[in-house]
């Protein structure tokens, strides 16, 4: 329905300049404004066409070669261009301005201008050999005037369109994007104004945890340069990985991975899923950087939930007058809003202030490599007719295909124990366990953190055991100078003698 009102729109738009051009130069002719030029250049196609031309459409008098004379003489010159009759006239103009006014309405500035410049040439060549005499300045003159208004409309209206492109996406596009979308405008914006489309994207929602508790605690000038570096600092994030910053809603934000121009294979889809979850755990780890800056501000730490959801949704512009605003609707909207939502687990270490969580939706999960660390938490639904969705943690992303396979380190008992552990990572260091399991350990009193997804070679000794237990580890989570790490080789015969040693320490904690 949209693009059929659209359709006539520009129809009819189309129509008025056409019969604007042509009513103007009709006048014109009508007024005998261009009769001068017209006889100014048949005297010179009579000079050049040879004696036939000028015996057979000129008078006696230019024939013989007096055309001084009959120039000069006012009663001669009125009957030196014989007229054609006024209706002929009015329909040569009335084609000259709808062809014209057609053809730069189809066709790029170049390629219409190429082609009104035939027309021209190919009406003056009928001319010579037909030996008529017909409208020539007027002709030429609505050809020109077609092109020229309408190309000067379509400037004006380039210009309108891109600075409505620049509103709606202002600066929550990337540059490439941005470019992307102005040349490819005549595929959503048709008659200057996007029209809603489905299409498969990637969905993100972030929210800091506990705001409005921490916001109390600072005056309005610190409270705003605090939520703004925030925002500034994630939004260029999410515009480094290809998305798009669709709002902000208090300490919230939302952005969308594969819009405005529709994915056309599942390859795009898998990318825009990947760059999602990329930027999230981008936003993670540049929370870190931002809590140790604020902290020596003395700002206070926020930790921040995010949600992030794959499928289909509505994209569409909302709003008749200014400002507009491009945005996506639909379940997938909702599930990522959920996501970001769920509830916190209480026993889980990684949540602590300056955390970074992040739930993805089982469609988002499946459109994943097996470069990403998931683990599934739970289910949660979106009521109605739709069935429970799966829900995973993101921890983390690795390229070593092993990382997959090993059991996860939250789904183990764990038995709280203090030993040292060093590790390597780049260079060696010493920490503390807090405590452990088959799957991993959790280790605090870093010196320095570590980044999620990195791999350590860990060594520690286990109580009532000679033998240090070594093993290589994957960081799952880090929270200042703490870090989870999971187990990703474990000798077997270390395996047995871990799993000895919590087996027994269990059995000692429930007697």
């Amino acid at each position: 329905m949209e693009s059929q009102q659209t359709s006539r729109r520009w129809s009819a738009h189309w129509w008025t300049r056409s019969v604007a051009v042509a009513l103007t130069v009709i006048l014109l002719s009508l007024l005998g404004l261009l009769d001068g030029i017209d006889r100014w250049a048949y005297e010179r196609i009579a000079a050049l066409s040879g004696t036939e031309w000028m015996q057979t459409q000129l008078p006696d008098g230019v024939a013989n070669g007096e055309t001084d004379t009959l120039v000069a003489e006012p009663t001669q010159q009125q009957d030196f261009l014989p007229r054609v009759p006024s209706a002929v006239t009015i329909a040569l103009i009335a084609a000259a301005a709808l062809t014209a006014v057609w053809i730069t309405a189809q066709f790029r500035p170049v390629v219409a201008l190429s082609l009104v410049a035939t027309l021209a040439v190919c009406y003056g060549l009928l001319i010579l050999a037909t030996h008529w005499v017909l409208e020539l300045s007027a002709v030429f003159f609505t050809l020109t005037l077609g092109y020229g208004v309408s190309a000067a409309e379509a400037a004006v209206q380039a210009r309108g369109q891109r600075r409505f492109v620049q509103q709606l996406f202002s600066r929550h596009v990337p540059p490439d994007l941005a470019e992307a979308i102005w040349r490819r405008r005549e595929q959503f914006l048709p008659g200057g104004r996007l029209h809603s489309q489905k299409l498969t994207a990637t969905v993100l929602f972030a929210d800091m945890r506990g705001f409005t508790a921490l916001s109390e605690t600072l005056d309005a000038k610190a409270l705003m340069e605090w939520v703004s570096e925030y925002m500034e600092t994630m939004a260029r994030l999410i515009m480094d990985h290809g998305g798009v910053v669709d709002e902000y809603f208090g300490d919230a934000l939302k952005a969308n991975f594969g819009v405005p121009f529709a994915r056309t294979n599942s390859d795009e889809i898998t990318r825009d899923a990947s760059q999602g979850v990329t930027c999230a755990l981008a936003m993670g780890e540049t929370l870190q950087v931002l809590n140790r800056r604020w902290h020596n501000r003395g700002f206070p730490r926020i930790d921040i939930r995010v949600g992030v959801s794959t499928g289909e949704v509505v994209a569409l512009c909302i709003g008749r007058t200014q400002p507009l605003k491009f945005t996506t609707m639909g379940d997938v909207v909702q599930l990522a809003g959920q996501l970001e939502r769920f509830p916190q687990e209480p026993d889980d270490p990684a949540l602590g202030p300056g955390s970074c969580r992040i739930l993805i939706g089982a469609t988002t999960a499946a459109n994943l490599s097996k470069r990403f660390w998931l683990h599934q938490i739970g289910t949660v639904s979106l009521g109605g007719v739709h069935p429970p969705t799966a829900v995973y943690r993101l921890y983390g992303k690795s390229d070593r295909q092993i990382f997959k396979t090993v059991a996860d380190l939250r789904t183990s008992s764990r038995i709280e124990m203090m030993t040292p552990v060093i590790l390597t990572h780049g260079a060696q260091a010493t920490g503390l366990t807090s405590n452990i399991s088959v799957g991993g350990m959790a280790v605090c009193r870093l010196a320095q953190p570590l980044p999620i997804g990195a791999t350590a070679m860990l060594r520690f000794e286990v109580p009532g055991h000679t033998q240090p237990i070594k093993a290589t580890g994957t960081v799952i989570w880090t929270h200042q100078d703490r870090a989870g790490i999971a187990f990703a080789a474990l000798p077997p015969s270390d395996h047995i003698t871990l799993e000895t040693y919590l087996t027994r320490q269990a059995s000692k904690k429930s007697l």
